[in-house]
């Protein structure tokens, strides 16, 4: 139980950077481009370095919540209960449901 806490707590807190970085975009527009020399557009210099770091959180946080997932009792049994009921239908039935 401790290490669900643990993973939990893990995934607010990548929760919290996430949404912090897309809040520091709207301010400091690093996917936006800018003026370089001779007045061109460039790339923002930041850009590269931003969008790394929020899919360096997304993957982070999505192994997260397969961990969460893998130690949950309710949804371990929502799966069984699920593949039991596919197993159940037979041939007879699944031409039942796909027929018009």
């Amino acid at each position: 139980m401790k290490n669900t806490e643990n993973l939990q707590h893990r995934l607010s807190i990548l929760n919290y950077r996430y949404d912090k970085l897309l809040e520091l975009n709207q301010k400091h527009h690093y996917t936006f481009m800018i003026l370089g020399e001779n007045a061109k557009l460039i790339p923002n210099p930041k850009e590269e370095k931003y969008t790394n770091l929020l899919l360096k959180i997304r993957v982070e946080k999505r192994i997260l919540m397969t961990q969460i997932r893998e130690t949950n009792l309710k949804y371990c049994s929502n799966i069984n209960n699920g593949i039991k009921a596919l197993i159940s239908l037979s041939k007879k039935d699944l031409h039942k449901l796909t027929s018009v």
